[in-house]
């Protein structure tokens, strides 16, 4: 499907391992374009789609009897509906992996705050990792688009009335003790500009990406609400 996603420029078949990937981001881009995202910092505009509208949107798209969906309970008040796109026992797949993508959509008082799309299954390409002290040079797509790179993350937020968008790209950094390691390196973004970053063990958002994009959010965007 033709897009107007801003980060539509970056996904392409080398993105994901197989073609279940470009379906999965086929449907994102759909039931994105047929929701709406609550603000996260305008506590009083609670406008994001509620659950049921969500799945509604998710149940015309055809053809998806291998996607299953999950709910996780996070507080009384918050949720995660992942949508996995489950591994064919037929494929060479099925036995590294029990799903290939997933979309999470994360609610909280049953409004819509939060989507993504994220690998179930990938590997990481360690040469030509660009290092952290590069990558917070950066100041719009286009750069991150000339690195190539996979990407291990697309989400979205609201924020102050404004779409923010984040995509994670391996990084190399140092930890505490000097030693080299591999980092998630988080962008967000408004229209084509990089405005935020984060980072943290690419090891770390491994074991829960989706989840680990809605930390980083969460704590960059603390000091962006700070400094308001």
């Amino acid at each position: 499907m033709s897009s107007d996603h801003i980060f539509s420029s970056l996904i392409d078949e080398t993105t994901f391992i197989n073609e279940e990937g470009l379906k999965a981001w086929d449907d994102y881009q759909f039931v994105l374009s047929q929701t709406t995202i609550g603000d996260y910092i305008i506590e009083t505009d609670s406008s994001g789609s509620i659950m049921e509208e969500v799945d509604a949107v998710f149940q015309l798209i055809e053809d998806r009897e291998n996607v299953i969906r999950e709910e996780i309970d996070i507080t009384n008040n918050e949720k995660l509906i992942l949508y996995r796109y489950t591994v064919d026992e037929t494929s060479e797949y099925s036995d590294v992996a029990d799903f290939l993508v997933e979309l999470t959509y994360y609610y909280i008082d049953d409004q819509l705050m939060f989507s993504s799309i994220t690998p179930g299954f990938y590997t990481v390409d360690l040469t030509n990792i660009p290092s952290i002290d590069e990558l917070v040079m950066y100041t719009d797509i286009a750069e991150v688009e000339a690195l190539n790179s996979k990407l291990y993350t697309v989400s979205e937020m609201t924020i102050d009335g404004e779409p923010m968008t984040q995509t994670m790209v391996p990084a190399m950094g140092v930890d505490e003790e000097g030693n080299e390691m591999m980092t998630a390196f988080y962008f967000m973004t408004r229209e084509d500009e990089i405005v935020l970053y984060g980072y943290l063990p690419f090891e770390q958002a491994g074991r829960d990406f989706p989840s680990y994009s809605i930390i980083v959010f969460q704590q960059t965007l603390s000091s962006y609400k700070g400094n308001e």
